[in-house]
């Protein structure tokens, strides 16, 4: 994760979502939204996994 806007952790915990952006910006565009770094996946679909290792 290289940014993460003012309300994703509250976004996540109340609404059960957040945005991320595969952009590596080191500042968060939108309050919702989490920038991270790396390659973007192929493709997403329900009931994948998406594990983010520090």
């Amino acid at each position: 994760m290289t940014a993460v806007g003012e309300v994703a952790e509250q976004n996540l915990r109340e609404l059960g979502h957040i945005t991320l952006r595969f952009d590596g910006h080191r500042e968060a565009e939108f309050p919702g939204t989490v920038h991270v770094a790396g390659p973007v996946p192929d493709a997403i679909a329900p009931g994948c996994v998406l594990k983010f290792v520090a």
